[in-house]
């Protein structure tokens, strides 16, 4: 379909990304993303080592506790899972109400074309 055509180019695609659709203009070298991501290049301190660990040591101990608080404490782990059980139903009932919005606001986009 695009044989008598140019091949892409960035003007067409009206890319966010500069760096990318740079690549595809005709005579131009390629741009290749900025370099400063703000990501750690030497060694990396106790500091960084102990919040990069966190999220994996919450999530553990959490599930941890599902195991081992039946145990210590019948009554407070009960309110632990139903705590857990509380939250997801009200994450899953957020996310149903996310949903219906969108599918609404689809709708109202659909009604304009």
């Amino acid at each position: 379909m695009r044989a008598n055509r140019e091949p892409v180019t960035a003007v067409e695609t009206h890319s966010a990304r500069p760096w990318i659709s740079a690549r595809f203009r005709a005579g131009s070298e390629p741009v290749l993303p900025p370099t400063d991501l703000e990501l750690p290049t030497g060694q990396r301190t106790p500091a960084y080592r102990f919040f990069e660990a966190l999220p994996a040591a919450i999530s553990f101990t959490a599930v941890g506790l599902v195991l081992i608080l039946p145990f210590v404490d019948a009554m407070l782990g009960a309110v632990y899972v139903l705590a857990i059980v509380g939250l997801m139903f009200v994450r899953a009932m957020l996310g149903a109400v996310d949903v219906a919005r969108g599918f609404l606001r689809y709708r109202r986009s659909a009604r304009v074309d």
